[in-house]
């Protein structure tokens, strides 16, 4: 392993604006990471068909980043989370395929209902919780899809452009919405790797945890990169 082993990125098919923040632009991170986009793996067929055609190209995927030398695997949609078990039997390095995998972890950090914030509300099904034990886990869930901005470009792919500011008041109207009907929230889990770039919008409004991928992988990357305990730092 080099001094600076790279996380591999599992990618769906989308040529939008990736801002600063979103695991799809490197700036996200301070270590390398490597991409490999899954062609034909639009929002459509993963999000809202779970569509089981998928499995496979995203397991050839998988495979081609080991054996490009990653060290972890991670993915660019939270709703990866169905092929969970799946995906980290193919390979032999570390895979994470969501945020949705910190979930039984947050609610027993936080000991009361976790909110999750997620592309598209109908979609998430229990069956995506159970992949990763998070069945019985209390949450709180909104959704995105009814938004214009985030619909028009983030699932429906209609253009590229994205307006970040209508964007932002989009995430901002959601979460106050999860707010005003659960009070007892102990965190939220960005589910949606395209909302991560306003994890700080979302803490300020909140005043709870937020965990994304961005907190997930990064926690991984560290389980990777062990260093000797030197004395004053």
């Amino acid at each position: 392993m080099s001094d600076r082993p790279e996380i591999g990125v599992l990618c769906l098919d989308t040529s939008f604006d990736k801002i600063p923040g979103h695991i799809r632009n490197p700036d996200t991170f301070g270590f390398p990471v490597r991409y490999r986009v899954v062609e034909g793996a639009t929002p459509q067929r993963l999000v809202r068909e779970a569509d089981p055609a998928l499995l496979q190209p995203f397991v050839d995927a998988a495979r081609d980043l080991e054996a490009a030398g990653v060290a972890g695997i991670t993915g660019a949609c939270g709703f990866l989370v169905l092929f969970q078990a799946e995906l980290a039997a193919a390979v032999r390095v570390p895979l994470w395929s969501s945020s949705l995998v910190q979930l039984p972890m947050v609610h027993r950090m936080v000991g009361r209902p976790v909110g999750l914030l997620v592309a598209d509300e109908a979609a998430l099904t229990r069956r995506h919780l159970a992949a990763i034990g998070a069945d019985d886990v209390p949450v709180a869930v909104t959704g995105m899809a009814g938004q214009p901005e985030f619909r028009e470009v983030m699932l429906e792919g209609r253009r590229d452009a994205l307006d970040v500011e209508r964007l932002a008041a989009e995430v901002d109207e959601r979460v106050d919405t999860l707010a005003r009907a659960h009070p007892d929230l102990g965190a939220l889990v960005v589910e949606c790797t395209d909302l991560v770039p306003f994890a700080h919008r979302i803490q300020a409004r909140l005043g709870v945890p937020v965990f994304d991928i961005v907190t997930l992988t990064t926690m991984a990357y560290a389980s990777l990169t062990r260093r000797p305990y030197r004395p004053g730092g």
